[in-house]
């Protein structure tokens, strides 16, 4: 391989991983803080790499269509969610992490409270997550 495929490769690679590590990172979201939407599923992609769903809010000061991300599939099976558990038209409570931008309206989601009573939980402690997926592994199968 020439040298200038290799550096192209190089760069290619670097790219894609910062773009990667951006898309992921929860630096875009305000940690410390939580706030509670309360609306209506019009959207939910339960798709790698990360769950999404979209919540028309029409009540108080956070009006507007919020974009909530969830972990992965993998992940949010293993904690009771499935392609079945949100549907457009349902009406939930969230509660999410805003953006570190108040202008957007994106959160990290942390808990969907369901009509039906059922609160879906969404993981993001990695020590958790880590045992949770080393049960999965060990589990018989």
């Amino acid at each position: 391989m020439s040298r200038a495929r290799v550096v192209a490769a190089a760069v290619a690679a670097l790219t894609l991983a910062s773009r990667s590590a951006a898309h992921h990172s929860p630096s875009v979201f305000d940690l410390r803080t939580e706030i509670t939407l309360t609306g209506v599923i019009s959207a939910f992609q339960f798709k790698n790499p990360h769950l999404y769903f979209h919540l028309d809010v029409t009540d108080g000061d956070l009006q507007g269509e919020w974009e909530v991300e969830a972990q992965s599939p993998r992940i949010m099976t293993r904690y009771g969610w499935s392609a079945k558990s949100l549907a457009p038209g349902d009406r939930v409570v969230v509660v999410a992490n805003p953006p570190q931008q108040r202008s957007k309206k994106l959160a990290l989601g942390r808990s969907v409270l369901k009509a039906d009573g059922t609160t879906l939980r969404v993981p993001w402690d990695r020590q958790e997550i880590r045992k949770t997926l080393r049960d999965e592994q060990a589990a018989p199968r």
